[in-house]
């Protein structure tokens, strides 16, 4: 009981300040308006996509890149002296290979951030004894995150 009525008050008061902040607002510096949210301690805050998705790779077609071709290393940003704000995100790529051989083994496809590794027998050719490919293994390496959710292509 105690804890929705500091929650009501919260409610309340930050309306009054963002009411207040906003009838003192500079336009020229400050071109988002101030809502009750931006003063409310208690109000809920939307969680923010990029994070959730550093170090992962695209699970579906995004921007120019087929599924698995795009890393995304994370970003960074933050606000001018006019308030605008700037983001800075970080990618990397790598094609997929469809059709790979490897020795005597051939149709490997990886996608371009997955890991081949191969599997060597020996085979004893005259006098020498060869490392040949017995098998090719391909590993996922990052886990995959839907890219469009970070909204921008």
């Amino acid at each position: 009981m105690a804890e929705a009525k500091r929650q009501h008050d919260w409610n309340v008061a930050s309306t009054i300040m963002a009411l207040m902040a906003e009838m003192n607002r500079d336009r020229k510096r400050r071109r988002k308006p101030f809502k009750p949210d931006d003063f409310n301690p208690y109000a809920e805050q939307k969680p923010i996509v990029a994070r959730g998705t550093v170090g992962r790779v695209n699970s579906s077609p995004w921007s120019i890149f087929a599924p698995g071709e795009a890393l995304f290393l994370g970003g960074e940003g933050g606000e001018d002296e006019q308030n605008w704000v700037d983001v800075t995100y970080h990618f990397a790529a790598r094609p997929n290979e469809i059709n790979l051989t490897v020795g005597n083994i051939s149709g490997v496809a990886k996608r371009g951030w997955d890991y081949l590794w191969v599997k060597h027998g020996e085979e004893v050719v005259g006098d020498r004894v060869l490392q040949v490919p017995e098998a090719a293994y391909v590993e996922q390496v990052y886990p995959e995150a839907n890219f469009n959710a970070l909204g921008i292509e």
